[in-house]
């Protein structure tokens, strides 16, 4: 084969993935495949798919009622990883001299996504009103860096910040000023409000991964109180979390996660929703036939 004149550009972090990915076995125990989450959802698309085809005549019949997909019991989601309040603010406190604070404590807080977080600009947010405004995401195709609306229509979803979480945006504003300063000419001021010291965005693949290993440095430090180890994500699931086993209701919970339904977040947050009925059930009751303890 011929090789292209002009030399392909490859960063330490693909050929790294390159030499892992040569490193694996390629004989032995088959590759596991999809989880029956997944065929079960794709499954259910394509039965709405065929049945809409059938209706206008299309096909002759829906192939997809001979399938048998996983049962429910198998497609059920595993609980979701989460931390405590106490957790969330012990490691919180220890990573309080690192840079990626103010974003990781906007995840604990807003509940968003890691590329809503990265994605915010400054011109979106309402310090003094005490609104955010997610409009952008950051991705990552192939290791590099997209820059992206979050949703086709371009629709924003906005979140109400709270008293802690907005003052600590306001120190954070101020300390972007100085670094910006500092650089001068070599800032580049996209007016992302999370973003690296010289302006440039967060590869969200790297702000995950520092995110995990200052857990396992607190670990390393705390080995008589260790974290569950968690996904960056996991913040999204703590404050959900947080919120329903306070009672907040299961509907602003759902709007504040941008969940298409109430359904989405009572399936995702199955470990939190039958305690609170339970305790919902006995406060009727306690209403109706008076305190029994």
């Amino acid at each position: 084969e011929e090789f292209p004149d002009t030399p392909v550009q490859l960063s330490r972090h693909a050929v790294a993935g390159i030499c892992r990915r040569a490193s694996l076995p390629t004989s032995g125990a088959p590759p596991v495949g999809l989880s029956p989450r997944t065929v079960r959802y794709i499954h259910t698309i394509l039965h709405a798919a065929l049945r809409d085809a059938l209706r206008w005549n299309r096909v002759v019949r829906n192939v997809a009622d001979a399938a048998t997909p996983p049962p429910v019991s198998a497609a059920t989601a595993a609980p979701a990883t989460t931390w405590t309040a106490a957790e969330l603010k012990s490691f919180l406190d220890y990573v309080a001299e690192n840079r990626n604070l103010p974003a990781w404590i906007f995840l604990a807080t807003a509940a968003c996504r890691r590329g809503e977080a990265l994605g915010l600009h400054w011109r979106d947010v309402d310090l003094d009103a005490g609104l955010a405004t997610l409009r952008w995401q950051v991705t990552s195709v192939r290791h590099q860096i997209v820059v992206k609306e979050r949703t086709k229509t371009g629709r924003g979803h906005v979140i109400r910040l709270d008293s802690p979480t907005v003052a600590m945006l306001r120190s954070w504003k101020a300390r972007q000023a100085e670094e910006r300063l500092f650089l001068g000419p070599a800032y580049e001021d996209n007016d992302y409000v999370f973003c690296r010291g010289d302006g440039r965005p967060h590869h969200p693949d790297r702000f995950s991964r520092e995110f995990e290993r200052n857990q396992r440095y607190y670990n390393r430090d705390h080995p008589d109180a260790p974290l569950p180890i968690i996904k960056l994500h996991g913040l999204r699931h703590t404050w959900a979390t947080l919120a329903l086993l306070a009672g907040i209701d299961i509907k602003i919970v759902s709007d504040r996660l941008d969940h298409s339904s109430t359904q989405v977040t009572q399936e995702i947050y199955t470990h939190v929703t039958p305690p609170m009925q339970s305790d919902a059930a006995e406060k009727v009751a306690d209403a109706i036939f008076g305190p029994q303890r």
